[in-house]
């Protein structure tokens, strides 16, 4: 793997690895998305601020992968937890849930499933999943959920 995209959404949460990675190469404009290139050993690495949201980050995702030909995508973020993790852990997500997604009035699919999987985690990379929790022994694994809301109130997060 020579070329990665890491997107994040806020600029400080791409500011904090990018002190990890040098002196950046160039910055390009595309609309809302600043795209900064640097050199890290010998990877192309991408860092892509695509703003809050799914769409956003679905769009500048696929925009890293037309534009730039990168081989992987990472999101990085600091994000809220409904689970005990405290700030600054690492987690690395064994499935994603997207909790919003409901078309159970047309194919009576349950909600936070899509009809064409067999259920509402959708698995991501088994290998990439085991090389990343071996990369920090303090790394905890989750089950992300997405959606595009923010949510602060105890009795959402328990239904969850």
């Amino acid at each position: 793997m020579k070329t990665i995209g890491i997107i994040t959404a806020l600029e400080h949460e791409r500011q904090q690895l990018e002190s990890v990675v040098g002196k950046c190469l160039k910055t390009d404009l595309y609309g809302n998305f600043s795209i900064k290139t640097y050199q890290f050993e010998d990877k192309t690495i991408y860092f892509a601020n695509c703003t809050i949201g799914q769409i956003h980050a679905a769009a500048c995702t696929q925009f890293l992968l037309t534009k730039y030909n990168v081989e992987m995508v990472f999101n990085y973020g600091l994000v809220g937890a409904i689970s005990n993790y405290k700030v600054g852990e690492m987690v690395v997500a064994k499935s994603v849930v997207h909790y919003e997604i409901d078309t159970s009035l047309v194919d009576n699919c349950e909600r936070g499933r899509y009809l064409h999987l067999d259920s509402v985690y959708i698995p991501l990379d088994a290998p990439l999943y085991t090389l990343e929790l071996s990369l920090d022994d303090s790394a905890k694994s989750g089950i992300l959920a997405s959606g595009d809301k923010f949510v602060a109130k105890r009795a959402v997060k328990d239904n969850l």
